[in-house]
């Protein structure tokens, strides 16, 4: 009796220490698996950005500093950081062998007189043990997914850094075009101020004062419209961050009107060998084939091996088993696994070509529209702007000379205005194509032509 009685407390410890066990390693090892990856690590050596840690700022940013606050605080990052932790987990629970089985079995209970006083009391321990490498290839399967989800971080985060060069961009061409607004403001007041001293001298109609406080009243609503145009941006370029609510003062940088010439066989090299994408496309074959091994592999049965040990308590003697269990591979051969996987690379291998051509179509059309820009920046650098102020210029002598009227100044004012604005945003639009560029090919644009000077 105290024998049956010892079976009992053994069964009743071993449960009570598996669930205490489970308990335990729940509460205290699962909250280093919560920690979030380290981003450093995340980003393919191949994209060479500066990543500048948060620091005390004067309430000013530079391009770099909005990068890595983005790093930082931008939600889509942050939601793909969290799947790269759910991908390291995976591979943690697919090294796990299965639990064993602690069983308490009694038999030949008698009716008349139920317990375990004259019955076979057995505690016995089961364990199923994998064969063939499954948990080396399910590994492998967890790692090569891993990878996959890092490169769809990197892909991101390139989409990401351009949102928000782009957005960038915009903040300082908006400023600029401030800028060009409030100066037009003042040019305006003066000429308003000089026409009025005019009229009030008797020299100047008073269509002339009407007309100079038209284009003032203009001036001035232009000059709101790009205050307007410039919080607009300012509020983009913020919830691109992740931070809507960031103070900044002063935005520290400029528009590039030139850059390093471009070969196109250059960047296509670069893609093809570095683009996250294709990166993760060649590892979703990568990760087929596995998947057709760990199917195959899978086709052979697991073997159960079973020990026990208990006492008759009837005949008081002791009893020991021992038994082998094996799957009979009959009906489940994993037919339907092995031709899913088999199809899988088929699609990989169609999906690769087909992201292939997307992105070399992608780069070939921000190529021209780069290069376009270019050249028309060059025309307004030599030929249009100098002509523009050069035209303003002599008109303005002309006027004061009282050899040309007040329509030609103010026709030559708007045009220089005109001119300024729109040669801003053909600069901007110059950055935003260098912007989606460098995301194609993870590499600043001044990079390529330092290389080339410097092979």
């Amino acid at each position: 009796m105290r024998k049956c009685q010892l079976l009992i407390w053994i069964v009743g410890i071993s449960i009570f220490s598996l669930i205490w066990g489970c308990v335990s390693y729940n509460t205290k090892n699962f909250k280093n698996y919560l920690q979030e990856p380290e981003v450093d690590l995340l980003i393919s050596k191949n994209t060479n950005y500066q990543y500048i840690e948060e620091k005390g700022r004067d309430d000013s940013i530079t391009l770099d500093e909005a990068i890595s606050l983005a790093l930082k605080f931008n939600p889509e990052l942050i939601s793909l950081r969290k799947q790269i932790g759910i991908a390291e987990a995976r591979i943690i629970q697919s090294r796990l062998w299965p639990n064993p089985h602690i069983e308490f079995e009694a038999e030949d209970i008698p009716r008349e007189n139920l317990g375990f006083q004259k019955s076979k009391n057995i505690v016995s321990l089961s364990q199923e043990v994998l064969i063939g490498g499954k948990i080396a290839l399910r590994t492998k399967v967890a790692q090569i997914e891993k990878e996959i989800v890092a490169l769809k971080y990197e892909e991101k985060f390139r989409e990401v850094i351009a949102e928000i060069k782009k957005a960038f961009y915009g903040v300082l061409a908006t400023q600029q075009k401030v800028e060009v607004a409030r100066r037009t403001v003042e040019i305006a007041q003066s000429l308003f101020d000089s026409i009025k001293k005019r009229f009030d001298a008797g020299v100047a109609p008073q269509t002339e004062l009407i007309k100079a406080r038209i284009e003032l009243e203009r001036a001035k609503v232009k000059l709101f419209n790009a205050k307007a145009k410039f919080s607009i941006a300012e509020k983009r370029l913020k919830t691109i961050i992740g931070l809507p609510k960031l103070k900044i003062k002063e935005y520290r940088g400029r528009l590039r009107d030139s850059f390093p010439k471009l070969l196109k066989e250059d960047l296509v090299k670069i893609v093809l060998k570095t683009h996250p994408g294709l990166l993760a496309q060649k590892k979703e074959k990568e990760l087929a084939q596995l998947k057709l091994k760990l199917a195959k592999v899978q086709r052979i049965p697991d073997i159960e091996f079973r020990v026990g040990y208990g006492k008759d308590t009837l005949v008081k003697e002791d009893i020991a088993e021992f038994s082998i269990g094996i799957p009979i591979p009959i009906f489940n051969l994993n037919q339907g696994k092995i031709i899913e996987a088999l199809l899988n690379i088929r699609k990989a291998e169609t999906d690769y070509k087909a992201r292939e051509n997307d992105i070399l179509l992608e780069l070939d059309e921000k190529l021209t529209v780069f290069s376009r820009t270019l050249n028309q920046i060059k025309k307004y650098q030599e030929i249009i702007l100098p002509e523009a102020k050069k035209s303003l210029d002599l008109v303005r002598k002309g006027f004061e000379q009282g050899k040309l009227s007040y329509l030609d100044l103010l026709d030559a004012q708007r045009t220089l205005a005109e001119t300024q604005e729109i040669y801003i945003e053909v600069i901007e639009s110059l950055n935003d194509s260098a912007a989606e560029l460098e995301k194609l090919i993870g590499r600043a644009l001044i990079e390529i032509g330092e290389d080339r000077r410097n092979p």
